[in-house]
């Protein structure tokens, strides 16, 4: 059963803060140019309130389209019909559902440290300029963060709940998958937590099986329908091909402009539309994909190892918050104050990462609590590795990232308030601890100072004996 928790009014003024400081985002006089994946989602969502289906084209037949999930576009297409071909309704919708991201941020925070990590990481993600900027995009980043943050977070309920939890976050896992195809493994990865965190082997088989049976029937309609279309097995959506086609070459090339020469000769001028490309030479694709691979594989793990640094490349995002010239720029222009901002920014953006390095060393006996925080982030760091990586698909890693570095910073605060206080009286061997100590130090120092009086009392005793029976008096 879950237990009822009284609303922190911190958790309160942290959503207001992350709702405002997104809204002031998405209505700064420039915003990011809708263009390349966003146009698609737009033209489909367009397609879909203008009952002309699920398709890119602008103009008929309105071919249909197998190269995105339906779940942003039917999103877009929703917000359309309530607001019209607006794109700031859009984004200040995304600014909702980012605001409310932080919410789900402190709860996954409590359920795996504690309800001070749980407010440290809310607060971060409040302010963190990365989860404030993908706001203001017209692509998927926002929604499926939130899908995937609220499907771990019912995750972690059902741990200690009902088997109904189970089925929520499969459901929400198997929708996150629809947003975004890169997801469409990880339900079928969650039950190897099930059978490492129960215990009871038949209850782990038992809820294991029935999540995979929901997230594979939250697929399904989609699978059918793509096959009815195409005529082929698509689970989710096509341009896997290009992708994986494309990051097989790097381990090949390593100039970008015979990476871009290939593409051309492989797919031709069609590089500049990819959507044009049709699921018969995206299956192609795949296959000369994976003969690159296997005709070069040191190549393409140097190109692996290459594409997850580039995944957690440290960026400030200063545009989200106006700041659209370099530092240098305004340093030549005298402006301060806005050099200042890009410093705070800077300092921001490269705190979580070694923060959440030193919380995950301190909290590493604790690690079955936050394992599905670990999961998603080694899922998407691997997908992404082994196929293309950009800077925005750290998107839905980054909740975790700032609750590992929640429990860092709280974790050194707790180690800085400690150490002026722990007093040791050497005479006794006697540990005294401040109220704030630390508990195997102390019993450590217990069990040697308990070990010292008795072998203080056993040397009073002997001398007391040895005294008494050496007294002439006696």
């Amino acid at each position: 059963m879950v237990k009822a928790h009284r609303i922190n009014p911190f958790l309160i003024a942290i959503f207001v803060m992350a709702l405002l400081l997104r809204a002031i985002s998405v209505t700064l006089p420039r915003q990011p140019e809708v263009k390349d994946d966003a146009i698609e989602y737009d033209r489909i969502g367009l397609n879909i309130i203008s009952g002309n289906g699920f398709s890119m084209d602008e103009h008929p037949p309105y071919m249909p389209t197998a190269r995105r999930g339906p779940i942003y576009p039917a999103f877009l297409a929703l917000v359309y019909s309530a607001f019209g071909h607006s794109h700031g309704a859009v984004r200040a919708i995304q600014a909702l559902i980012g605001a409310v991201t932080c919410v789900l941020v402190f709860f996954i925070g409590r359920m795996a440290f504690n309800e001070k990590v749980g407010l440290i990481s809310a607060s971060l993600s409040a302010f963190y300029p990365p989860m404030v900027d993908w706001c203001r995009y017209i692509l998927t980043e926002t929604l499926f963060t939130f899908l995937i943050a609220s499907a771990v977070l019912f995750l972690m309920i059902a741990f200690s709940s009902s088997q109904a939890w189970h089925l929520a976050s499969a459901f929400l896992f198997g929708t996150a998958a629809l947003c975004r195809p890169i997801a469409v493994l990880l339900p079928f990865l969650v039950p190897l937590l099930l059978l490492i965190v129960y215990r009871n082997r038949r209850r782990a088989v038992t809820h294991s099986l029935a999540f995979i049976s929901v997230a594979a029937l939250t697929l399904t309609p989609w699978t059918v329908r793509n096959y009815m279309t195409f005529h082929r097995l698509i689970p989710i959506t096509t341009g896997g091909g290009l992708t994986l086609f494309g990051g097989s070459l790097a381990g090949r090339y390593d100039d970008r402009g015979e990476i871009k020469a290939e593409l051309e000769r492989a797919i031709g001028r069609r590089l500049l539309n990819p959507s044009s490309i049709t699921v018969e030479e995206d299956a192609r694709l795949i296959k000369k994909g994976l003969i690159n691979i296997r005709e070069t594989p040191l190549g393409y793990l140097k190109a692996c190892i290459r594409r997850s640094f580039r995944l957690w490349r440290i960026y400030t995002h200063s545009q989200a918050f106006g700041l659209e010239l370099t530092a240098s720029e305004y340093l030549r222009n005298r402006n301060y104050p806005a050099v200042l901002a890009k410093l705070i920014l800077a300092i921001i953006s490269c705190a979580p990462l070694p923060l959440a390095i030193i919380g995950v060393s301190l909290n590493r006996r604790k690690w079955r609590d936050f394992l599905p925080l670990i999961l998603i982030m080694a899922y998407f760091t691997a997908l992404y590795s082994l196929i293309h990586a950009i800077e925005r698909y750290n998107a839905p890693m980054l909740p975790y990232l700032l609750i590992f570095a929640a429990s860092g910073a709280w974790g050194v605060r707790r180690w800085l308030i400690r150490a002026p206080h722990m007093k040791v009286d050497y005479r006794n061997y006697e540990a005294r601890l401040s109220t704030r100590f630390d508990r195997r130090l102390f019993k450590r120092a217990s069990h040697r100072a308990r070990f010292l009086r008795v072998k203080a009392d056993k040397t009073t005793r002997a001398e007391d004996h040895e005294a008494h029976h050496s007294d002439p008096m006696l």
